[in-house]
């Protein structure tokens, strides 16, 4: 079972293949137009010598297994810190990250674009009852006109509680004087 897959798929289900297995720092690079040689790598790292073969078989196994696709070339060991699988438009190193900042490829190829993954995700739909409606001249006048009367309210009750304060005192004042 052979499938077609372009060159960017490609490099994304093998990126997705890696990120199974646990690999750190995944990147690609679009080498189109930048490259003759290949349209993109893959790079990742791995911790240790079987996480570079657990990472290695994985990619193998699930490009082998899910779209028929097999490197035509692959080199290094596990042992030598990076590993190069060849699946024709796309290059794949799995290196450790000490060999992946010593050869630094993304700055030797620093031209190319580079392709998101993990892919953004879709923005989450919002929830109806979470979205408020926008409110109407009416609803928005309605509003201005309960604070409006409601700071009257305040102001008048301000103004009754100090006249009585003061008639209370000048009752209290009088009172004073007759005795």
């Amino acid at each position: 079972m052979t499938q077609t897959l372009s060159a960017e798929s490609l490099s994304l289900q093998i990126a997705e293949a890696a990120s199974d297995k646990k690999a750190e720092d995944i990147t690609i690079l679009d080498l189109r137009g930048v490259s003759t040689f290949t349209d993109f790598f893959v790079l990742c790292s791995g911790t240790s010598e079987p996480h570079l073969k657990a990472i290695g078989s994985e990619i193998r196994s699930q490009m082998r297994e899910k779209w028929g696709q097999r490197p035509t070339f692959s080199e290094g060991l596990p042992a030598s810190h990076w590993v190069v699988l060849d699946y024709a438009d796309v290059l794949v190193h799995i290196f450790t990250a000490e060999k992946r900042a010593f050869y630094a490829l993304e700055s030797l190829w620093g031209d190319a674009k580079r392709v998101a993954y993990p892919p953004a995700p879709a923005p989450a739909p919002v929830p109806e009852a979470a979205v408020k409606p926008e409110p109407t001249k009416a609803a928005s006048a309605k509003a201005a006109s309960a604070k409006k009367a409601s700071t009257k309210t305040a102001s008048t009750k301000t103004a009754s509680t100090k006249a009585a304060a003061a008639k209370k005192a000048s009752t209290k004042a009088a009172a004073a004087k007759r005795k």
